[in-house]
């Protein structure tokens, strides 16, 4: 392994390391014979005074485990742009495509997709080097005890580890992760507590690299999120409550996600299944469609189906009838576009996610 994490065991009392002990020792003596021709106008912090040498020894547990990396690991960072602009979750795929595909194929396609859908959109991907990471360059720099030395790559390098320590929470699909650093199960067995409002709180974990004395810590403290509870949505409405007024349940659901069941399962190659996810845009409006040459009719704010009329083409499908969960809508306007109503949703269901 090119990166390791290493940690003492409970059951005994581990004395501190005697290289890092040197080193302190080194830098305190070189800070006490300073040289005013070393000293520089660059804007830096300044050293730490002491490593705790006086008094009396205690011993410490703290949070955090050392990261180790092979001095041989050398990360080249790029810049990457996209024609189209893509942004968030379609940005990730489109960059988890291109790691993927060999021959960094143009075509898009949608996560657990094995192959692109006809008329797929074609990105443009330009990657371009913009500097190289390494670790032994890093290492030098930490166990370095001249007070003068400067390392103008310690920051990217820092984040690179960061992203290597944060890569399989947010690409596996069993944690959910919050700001790049907080990771929560959503495991059955993940430490969880009811909160109003159709809302939970579950335990996860906080992790950030930093660098230290001779070498890189990763610090873990316990973090907890406030996620939406998941079930039919139909139930997450009911559960909401209808005196606090439909605008403030259209706040409540925008831009949340939610995973559609009414249709048949589709399923890839591996014979996984291809999830169909939707984000709620808002609640059924009289505007809706205005743009279009013949927008739909909305019968008032937050209507459901029965209360919304579409347009059909010019030559109309010999059933002029839609079924929707159960209920048969007859469709006695033209075509259907795309719409913002969510009573057509139901038994749908939804992505554990964050409500911010």
């Amino acid at each position: 392994m090119l990166i390791g994490l290493c940690c003492s065991s409970p059951a005994g009392v581990e004395p501190p390391d005697l290289a890092i002990t040197k080193i302190e020792d080194a830098l305190q003596a070189s800070e006490a014979s300073i040289d005013l021709s070393k000293l520089s106008l660059q804007g830096a912090f300044p050293n730490r005074p002491r490593y705790g040498t006086k008094g009396t020894s205690v011993t410490l547990w703290a949070n955090y485990v050392v990261l180790t990396a092979s001095s041989e690991l050398v990360l080249h960072r790029y810049d990457i742009s996209v024609t189209p602009a893509a942004v968030g979750k379609k940005l990730t795929q489109i960059t988890r495509l291109l790691l993927e595909t060999p021959e960094l194929a143009p075509y898009y396609r949608a996560e657990g997709e094995e192959e692109a859908r006809p008329g797929a959109t074609q990105y443009k991907v330009q990657l371009l080097l913009t500097n190289r990471l390494a670790a032994a360059e890093l290492t030098e720099y930490l166990t370095s005890t001249d007070l003068s030395a400067r390392f103008d790559e310690k920051l990217p390098m820092i984040q690179a580890f960061n992203i290597f320590l944060n890569h399989y929470a947010k690409s596996s699909g069993n944690l959910a992760t919050i700001d790049s650093s907080k990771s929560f199960s959503l495991s059955q067995q993940s430490h969880t507590s009811n909160l109003s409002h159709c809302l939970m709180a579950v335990r996860g974990f906080f992790t950030s690299v930093r660098a230290a004395t001779a070498r890189v810590l990763v610090n873990i403290n316990v973090s907890y999120g406030a996620f939406y509870q998941e079930g039919p949505l139909d139930q997450f409405i009911l559960r909401f409550g209808d005196q606090k007024g439909l605008f403030k349940l259209e706040a409540y659901l925008k831009r949340l996600r939610i995973r559609t069941t009414h249709l048949t399962e589709k399923k890839n190659n591996k014979g996984e299944a291809i999830p169909r996810i939707k984000t709620i845009i808002g609640l059924a409006g009289k505007n809706d469609g205005h743009g279009l040459a013949h927008p739909p009719k909305v019968g008032a704010f937050g209507a459901g189906p029965k209360d919304v009329e579409f347009w059909l083409d010019a030559s109309p499908p010999q059933q002029s009838s839609v079924y929707v969960y159960g209920v048969w809508l007859v469709a006695d306007a033209v075509l259907v576009s795309r719409l913002r109503f969510l009573d057509a949703l139901f038994d749908e269901r939804f992505w554990a996610c964050p409500p911010w």
